[in-house]
């Protein structure tokens, strides 16, 4: 299969810093980064921090040996490594070589560790010791690690680190990365002087990296009495996940039983359904890790069998991790380690379709400044879908969704074709899997034609008409019979008060022909940003261009009246 060219590879901004304290002849800790770049670039960027164990016969030789030899090797590992089997193969034929050097010195050789690979979409993490990771996401930080200590705050004990013990059992996690995150690797003499507030408010995004990783070591130097090394990553973009990936991820994951409400799934608890379709249940609900409300999606057990569908499925969430945008539905990337269920986690949106919208106000036609603000923003939204190679192919009101601060959001991509892949494959009747809605559909889909820009653009004009009269353009067909497609009613006589421009824009998006239709939503959009489109049409107008059909029936009357007249004039 061929997959459509990938996005920019992974972006990272990254600060460091290290201080001795005033106890310490020198810096006992170690960090470092090793970045991929050129035909290596897959293999992303390794960060580390390490920190001397005191007591040992050479703590500083220890973490400079580790960080040394991991980001140093790390880069002749096979690229088919997941990241945190590489790390640990690493790490562990150094905890080899550090234990049996240090059985020849007083104290051993070893040294805390806590490494963080950023590769693909995915962060993998190795700690051993008290050095921490902490992340902080969307306003909250979390810690990430585990400290291997016994005893009180006051007095503890390692018992974990690299070199300390023959075995090697350091504690490995991933994660998926979101753009946006802000990671923070800290020694201890940094997390034990400042706290997590202070450490909070370094992890502001408002403060670029290398300012935080500086501001984070100068302060805890002033008080502390320990080596501080502070490393600060920001996650500026992310590379998009391959179908092949998700397609194998998607393997692994049970088709469980629709949940019902009250039940958890993956420290998700049902909140309620929001509606139950042949091909499964889209629920609310409350994700207990972070406190937040969020959209599940399941598939059905009997449309989950069909592998077509559960292609398509991945296919939606490759698309919800590829495409963002403002006025699209937002994805929320899982874990391997929490997702044991097939289901998608989308936001929580607040609001109504306009489909719901429309017939809460009679199913009349709406104001035209209200349509044309949501098909801008429709417009918007489905034009970078186009500019990744994605085609909508189901745009309607009951998927353009109005939140309460007015932005429109385009929802559901279970339908969309990405372009450049192998098309779905066809149903046991023969006919090709197309996807849409019947009276949204374009004319060419009906003869087998797989989708492209086009048929959006017909499919939002049909939204469009629909909108701002209350009617569709070509008739309400049965789900198994094509549309006759015959002449439709002008705009211009259905909405006397719109604008002509506006009218124009939404026929030619209706054209029957696609090389009538505008050559993108980039040109639709250059239409509806015409500022007479926000106001009715002066009344000072003529008759004929306000209401052509008040226009034309005045006019038989005056002549039937004057036929009359002459009538009786000539009796």
């Amino acid at each position: 299969m061929n997959t459509p060219p990938s996005v920019p590879h992974l972006a990272l901004a990254i600060g460091q810093a290290s201080l001795a304290s005033r106890e310490h002849a020198r810096n006992e800790d170690c960090h470092g980064v090793a970045i991929a770049d050129g035909q290596r670039q897959a293999w992303g960027a390794l960060v580390c921090v390490a920190d001397g164990i005191g007591g040992c016969g050479d703590g500083r030789l220890a973490a400079e040996v580790t960080v040394r030899a991991l980001l140093e090797d790390y880069g002749a590992t096979p690229l088919g490594w997941r990241g945190v089997r590489a790390l640990y193969v690493i790490a562990n034929s150094i905890n080899d070589w550090l234990f049996r050097e240090g059985r020849w010195r007083e104290g051993g050789l070893g040294t805390t560790l806590v490494a963080a690979l950023f590769r693909d979409r995915t962060l993998s993490i190795v700690s051993a010791g008290d050095s921490r990771l902490y992340r902080r996401r969307e306003g909250r930080v979390s810690l990430l690690t585990r400290d291997h200590l016994f005893g009180g705050p006051d007095l503890s004990v390692l018992t974990k680190g690299v070199g300390m013990d023959e075995r090697f059992t350091p504690d490995t996690r991933e994660e998926v990365l979101q753009e946006g995150d802000r990671y923070l690797l800290v020694s201890d003499g940094v997390w034990r002087e400042l706290g997590e507030a202070s450490l909070g408010r370094w992890l502001d995004p408002a403060i670029d990296s290398q300012r935080a990783a500086t501001g984070l070591v100068e302060e805890a130097g002033r008080y502390g009495r320990d080596d501080a090394t502070a490393v600060v990553v920001d996650v500026l973009n992310l590379p998009a996940a391959t179908l092949p990936d998700l397609r194998q991820e998607w393997s692994r994951l049970v088709i469980a039983p629709l949940p019902s409400t009250g039940e958890r799934v993956d420290r998700y608890r049902i909140r309620g359904i929001l509606c139950r379709g042949i091909q499964g249940v889209v629920a609310v609900a409350w994700d207990e890790e972070n406190g937040q409300e969020v959209v599940l999606k399941f598939p059905d057990l009997l449309a989950a069998a069909d592998p077509v569908w559960l292609d398509q499925f991945s296919r939606e969430e490759w698309i919800g991790l590829r495409v963002r945008h403002a006025n699209l539905v937002r994805l929320i990337p899982q874990s391997r380690q929490r997702r044991t269920a097939a289901y998608h986690v989308w936001e929580r949106l607040e609001g109504h379709t306009l489909e719901q919208l429309r017939q809460q106000r009679g199913g009349r036609g709406l104001p035209i400044p209200d349509v044309v603000d949501w098909l801008r923003q429709a417009a918007r939204g489905l034009l970078a879908l186009h500019r990744q190679g994605i085609v909508h192919r189901d745009v309607k009101p009951d998927n353009l969704f109005l939140t309460h601060d007015q932005r429109l959001v385009v929802l559901d991509f279970g339908t969309a074709r990405i372009m450049g892949c192998s098309p779905l494959a066809p149903d046991p009747s023969g006919h090709r899997v197309v996807g849409g809605t019947p009276g949204f559909m374009a004319p060419e889909l009906y003869q087998g034609h797989w989708g492209d820009p086009g048929s959006d653009l017909f499919a939002l004009g049909v939204t469009a008409y629909l909108l701002l009269t209350g009617r569709m353009p070509f008739g309400h067909p049965e789900s198994h019979l094509q549309p006759a497609f015959d002449r439709m009613m002008p705009l211009a006589i259905l909405r006397p008060d719109m604008p002509r421009s506006l009218a124009a824009a939404v026929e030619s998006c209706l054209a029957l022909r696609p090389e009538e239709r505008p050559g993108d939503l980039g040109e639709l959009l250059s239409w509806l940003e015409q500022p007479e489109l926000w106001s009715p049409p002066p009344a000072h107008r003529p008759l004929l261009q306000r209401n052509p059909l008040r226009f034309y029936q005045t006019g038989f009357w005056i002549f039937l009246l004057a036929t009359l007249v002459l009538l009786l004039v000539r009796w």
